[in-house]
C-alpha cells in the first residue's frame, strides 16, 4: 500500500529548499514540545514521589497529569477515614520542599476499589504551604 509522504514528494519534485523548510518546521515543533515547561515536573514533585514511595501504607501515588494541584494516593482500606493520613502526607510534601504558596489537594483512595475499576475516596486534605 502506498503512503503519501510530503517530504519525499518534495524531494522527488526537486524542491529541495521546500523540503528543508518542511523539516525545519517539524524540528522546531518537536523542540518546542520537548522544551515545554509542562513536559517536566518541578523538582519538589519528583522528590515528593520518592518520599511517598517509602511510606509503608501507600500502594501507589501520583500527581494527576503531572500537576502539583492534585495528588492521588491509594492505600489498603481498613474501614476508617484517612483524612488524618492525608493531612500527614501534606507534611511529606513540605519535606519535599513544596514551595511557599503551593497548593495541592491530596486524595486518598481505596486501592482494592481502584484495582476493580472503581474510584472510592476514603480521605482528603487541602494542603497549602503558607509563608
Amino acid at each position: 500500500m502506498f503512503q503519501y509522504n510530503p517530504l519525499t514528494a518534495l524531494l522527488a519534485d526537486g524542491k529541495v529548499d521546500m523540503a528543508e523548510d518542511y523539516m525545519k518546521n517539524w524540528m522546531f515543533i518537536a523542540l518546542v514540545c520537548l522544551a515545554s515547561p509542562a513536559a517536566a515536573e518541578p523538582p519538589w514533585m519528583t522528590k515528593a514521589l520518592g518520599l511517598l514511595r517509602t511510606e509503608p501504607k501507600i500502594v501507589e501515588s501520583l500527581f494527576n497529569q503531572d500537576s502539583p494541584r492534585s495528588l492521588w494516593v491509594s492505600v489498603e482500606d481498613d474501614g476508617t477515614r484517612r483524612d488524618g493520613y492525608a493531612e500527614y502526607l501534606c507534611l511529606v510534601l513540605y519535606d519535599a520542599e513544596m514551595p511557599v504558596g503551593g497548593y495541592t489537594v491530596i486524595h486518598v483512595y481505596d486501592a482494592a476499589a481502584m484495582t476493580a475499576g472503581e474510584s472510592r475516596e476514603i480521605g482528603r486534605f487541602d494542603c497549602e504551604r503558607k509563608g
